[in-house]
């Protein structure tokens, strides 16, 4: 029972230290970033701003959304809008 506990408490240990993925993309000419932080949330850097994004459920691709920004992405393309502003982005 005691090794049990064991593996499963380093299992969670193993689960809290996964390090973010990241994305480079190159959007209208622009360097962007995005961290994937978990399977709810994605940090996207652009401009010198950082901006916290959920993910939202989309029929395709992978979408990130908050009150300014929605960033899309399927392949190695992807869309940006920031405060209505539209990128067009590719990963590089």
């Amino acid at each position: 029972m005691k090794h049990a506990i064991v593996i499963i408490a380093l299992i969670a240990l193993t689960a809290c230290n996964k390090q973010p993925v990241t994305n480079n993309y190159v959007c209208d000419n622009a360097p962007a970033k995005l961290d994937i932080i978990s399977n709810k949330q994605a940090k996207l850097s652009f401009y010198d701003h950082d901006y916290i994004l959920n993910h939202e459920v989309s029929a395709s691709g992978s979408k990130y959304i908050n009150q300014e920004v929605l960033f899309w992405s399927k392949g190695e393309q992807a869309m940006l809008i920031i405060n209505g502003k539209k990128y067009q982005c590719s990963s590089n």
